[in-house]
């Protein structure tokens, strides 16, 4: 029942809450990579609602490759995420391995506090 994992296939999958308005614009999401020079897995949620700022609230679901992240070689690192939320910047770390037993695996350090970040 966790939504936030990487699938076999090494897909990061994300919930993200977010206002729908009625301007009909649609919203871009984004994963980036390279954003820190030194930590080659540090990546960043970017979510563009043009302006879409009133509305309902709602969940949206969207899954990023990462294939183009470095190997780990079979270690763990940590995969840090961060995004800016309504109250500002966030970030959560993962435990992030590839050539394991799955393409990739993931585990939430503290999943409870993800959720209340992205509110």
């Amino acid at each position: 029942n966790d939504w936030v994992t990487i699938a076999e296939d090494s897909y990061l999958t994300l919930r993200f809450k977010t206002r729908w308005g009625y301007t009909h614009e649609p919203h871009f999401v984004n994963l980036v990579t390279d954003v820190n020079a030194d930590d080659p897995y540090e990546i960043e949620f970017r979510h563009n609602a043009h302006g879409d700022t009133s509305g309902n609230w709602g969940d949206a679901l969207v899954a990023f490759s990462l294939k183009d992240l470095p190997d780990t070689n079979g270690e763990t690192v940590k995969l840090k995420l961060t995004w800016h939320s309504f109250n500002g910047k966030k970030s959560t770390e993962f435990d992030y391995s590839t050539n394991k037993e799955t393409k990739g695996s993931l585990s939430l350090e503290n999943k409870n506090n993800f959720i209340r970040s992205i509110k």
